[in-house]
């Protein structure tokens, strides 16, 4: 390989764990906003949902469906997270010895995510969203090991070769 294309892999590879570093910022600042403004946000895309269901003629309870959009929330939020996580691990390859990188992400950010919001007026740290957390990165890296076998399965098609399944 060639100076300059280890020097833009490099580079490529700092910009994918800088943008991992924002987002978990992001998943904090979530975390820190007080119980009544993250009730407002979470209520008011509660509403337009139950609005675009009543269109259909479906008709939730509102106080079980804004649960089920909160937890919702949690667990899509880390969804993405252990996708970007294990696409930056992946990229070299799919057995990397960065696994305890992989663990140390999708564990520990959900662990201090809840511990957080223990400090924070009106909300407070669980167990069960940890967990949740946790099981949205082991989906998000399911998913993402999904699209690579499928990517490799098309793009070896293409070439006319033979894999067994």
């Amino acid at each position: 390989m060639h100076m300059k294309q280890m020097q833009n892999n490099t580079l490529k590879e700092k910009a994918h764990w800088a943008f991992i570093f924002l987002y978990i910022l992001w998943i904090f600042s979530n975390s820190l906003m007080n119980g009544n403004i993250s009730s407002s946000t979470s209520g008011s895309i509660t509403r337009q949902i139950l609005a675009f269901l009543a269109f259909f003629g479906i008709n939730p309870g509102y106080d079980v469906f804004h649960h089920f959009i909160r937890k919702l929330a949690h667990f899509l939020e880390y969804t993405l997270l252990g996708f970007l996580t294990s696409f930056s691990i992946f990229r070299r390859s799919l057995f990397s010895s960065e696994k305890l990188t992989w663990l140390t992400i999708c564990i520990l950010t959900p662990i201090l995510d809840e511990t957080l919001q223990l400090f924070v007026p009106g909300r407070c740290g669980s167990l069960t969203d940890s967990l949740l957390d946790m099981s949205g990165c082991v989906f998000g890296t399911l998913f993402l090991l999904m699209l690579r076998k499928l990517h490799f399965h098309f793009t070896q098609k293409k070439k006319g070769d033979n894999l067994p399944d």
